[in-house]
């Protein structure tokens, strides 16, 4: 749900749990297609001091992905805690 850097800091805690299932094979893309999700807790602080479990992010994505000729490509939907969200396409790896 959070754009690329868009939270920056010194000190970051940070977990993540990923599945994805392969649901199909696309010789003509070059290889395999997969559905999956995500879940992730954590945030950035700028100093040691301001580092706390209590004031966690929680963001969540759907992707459908594809391995293909020029590399994996990526399309997802991402959803944070707060109500931010945000789609995203990626060409290599994120």
């Amino acid at each position: 749900g959070l754009r690329t850097n868009q939270i920056a800091g010194n000190y970051m805690m940070f977990t993540r749990a990923v599945y994805y299932h392969e649901i199909m094979q696309l010789p003509v893309i070059g290889g395999a297609v997969f559905v999956g999700g995500s879940i992730e807790a954590g945030n950035i602080w700028q100093s040691r001091s301001q580092a706390s479990t209590s004031d966690h992010v929680t963001p969540c994505s759907l992707f459908l992905a594809a391995n293909t000729w020029i590399g994996p490509v990526y399309f997802a939907y991402g959803r944070a805690s707060g109500g931010e969200s945000t789609f995203y396409m990626f060409l290599g790896r994120p």
